[in-house]
């Protein structure tokens, strides 16, 4: 009897094997699917936070910067007042640790404010690398012809923007390139192109220092350069912000931009320059609210 009933159980013992082996992989499917769920959310969360929290801090920098001085100058004299102060103000070591304190805040204000400005630019540079503008090309042949505005003849113009992800200086104009071998292609701080962009100021360079090592020029620079005598480059701009350098080389030792109204003219090429490149910038697209999509 008993080896008759043995199959039977084996199949019972079997079922049921296979009924809890499936209520058990359902179970942990769904703790899975929970638990990616929840990662997910913590995930955007973190990814809202992330985008939130430096306008957070540097607004709560910023309050602190304004609210520490505004309450000394209005309050002093209600701040903890004491026997041994008269005029009813701090003592001199709180003052100081307060003062310490507050400098945080404005160190971060001005980190934060750098940051931005820095990332602008670099969104500037990317933008303008990728006009395709045939009219922009146009234009800038006519600003830039030989002896624009008065300026010597012998002078050559380049435009040149600034790659944030290579940190480098790319020309956009006539020869645009982005080849990081080029010579035509600048470090920050390299070449009068690239001390214009660091400095944010016109710089002349004349003689032996425009093709030699005296800018920080690579030896490949130096030999392409070797011709000429002489160099201008000024930061091109949008409102605040720096968003490139027009550089001028000739091959003749003029004095012209070293002169009042050469600078003059230099700068006011670089402002006209750099309209015309915010002009040729396509316009954003109009934000589509949720009911049009």
């Amino acid at each position: 009897m008993r080896e008759k009933l043995r199959p039977a159980w084996q199949r019972v013992r079997q079922g049921l094997t296979e009924h809890l082996v499936d209520r058990i992989r359902r179970r942990v499917d769904r703790i899975r699917r929970r638990f990616l769920y929840e990662l997910n959310q913590l995930r955007e969360s973190f990814d809202v936070f992330r985008r939130v929290a430096p306008n957070v801090m540097l607004i709560l920098s910023g309050v602190a910067v304004l609210t520490v001085p505004l309450v000394f100058t209005l309050y002093s004299p209600e701040l903890l007042p004491s026997p041994r102060h008269t005029d009813g103000g701090l003592p001199l070591r709180w003052r100081v640790v307060i003062g310490a304190v507050w400098l945080i805040p404005a160190f971060m204000t001005v980190l934060e404010a750098r940051a931005r400005l820095k990332q602008q630019e670099g969104r500037w540079g990317d933008e303008l690398a990728n006009v395709p503008v045939p009219a922009t090309v146009q234009t800038l042949d006519e600003l830039l012809r030989s002896g624009t505005h008065g300026t010597p003849p012998s002078y050559r113009w380049s435009v040149y923007v600034f790659d944030d992800d290579r940190h480098l200086l790319y020309p956009i104009f006539p020869d645009p390139t982005d080849d990081e071998s080029s010579p035509y292609v600048f470090k920050v701080g390299q070449g009068a192109t690239g001390l214009a962009w660091q400095n944010r100021t016109v710089v002349l360079a004349s003689g032996d220092a425009v093709s030699d090592a005296t800018h920080g020029l690579t030896e490949a620079q130096q030999n392409e350069f070797r011709a000429y005598r002489s160099v201008v480059a000024a930061p091109i701009a949008a409102g605040a912000t720096t968003i490139g350098v027009l550089t001028g080389i000739s091959e003749i030792d003029d004095p012209y931009f070293t002169t009042s109204a050469g600078l003059r003219t230099l700068r006011n090429l670089a402002d006209t320059v750099g309209m015309a490149l915010v002009t040729a910038l396509p316009a954003p697209e109009p934000a589509r609210s949720k009911r049009s999509l």
